[in-house]
């Protein structure tokens, strides 16, 4: 049996390359890397500093400090839509249903991945986003921010359910588990 599953994105001196690992189910039970070259792509003109893969492993979003998220066939390494933020984006959450969500300097946005239209946005007075996580199956959200709080959200609209304090600084990543 042979599967493929789109693992990683590698970004190095503004050139990213998707990298693909095939996974063949042997014995042996080998990786095999397959590297696919995106220069000849538009791509990021600024380093990437956020990337997440939808769980079936068919696309990719990355996003850079421009504010530009791109969203990639995983399979083709092919450019599929482009999205303006506004703000540096800092951290991705990619749903199976078809968004996404960015931390960025303008809030908290939800991407439409069909459209390319911003869905909503959430904000928190003057503090910033500094990352993003979807549950796994995607009822909540958690938004850390620069205020050392973790804001729970539930899929309800996406209501604040809980609030979490740091002990001591800002919150720098989150993560269900």
């Amino acid at each position: 049996m042979h599967i493929t599953v789109s693992s990683r994105i590698v970004a190095l001196l503004h050139v990213v390359v998707l990298v693909s690992l095939s996974c063949v189910t042997s014995e042996s039970h080998r990786l095999e890397p397959q590297v696919i070259d995106t220069t000849d792509s538009p791509g990021h003109s600024a380093g990437v500093l956020a990337v997440d893969v939808t769980d079936d492993g068919k696309y990719i979003v990355t996003a850079n400090a421009q504010g530009i998220a791109i969203l990639w066939d995983a399979r083709t390494a092919d450019e599929l839509r482009r999205f303006h933020a506004g703000g540096s984006i800092v951290s991705i959450a990619v749903s199976n249903r078809g968004f996404f969500v960015t931390a960025s300097d303008e809030g908290v946005i939800f991407w439409d991945m069909e459209s390319g239209d911003s869905i909503r946005t959430l904000t928190l007075g003057h503090q910033m986003p500094t990352s993003v996580a979807l549950s796994t199956d995607e009822t909540e959200l958690v938004v850390g921010w620069t205020d050392g709080t973790a804001r729970v959200h539930g899929r309800r609209r996406f209501r604040e359910v809980a609030v979490l304090h740091a002990s001591d600084g800002g919150v720098q990543d989150v993560a269900f588990s």
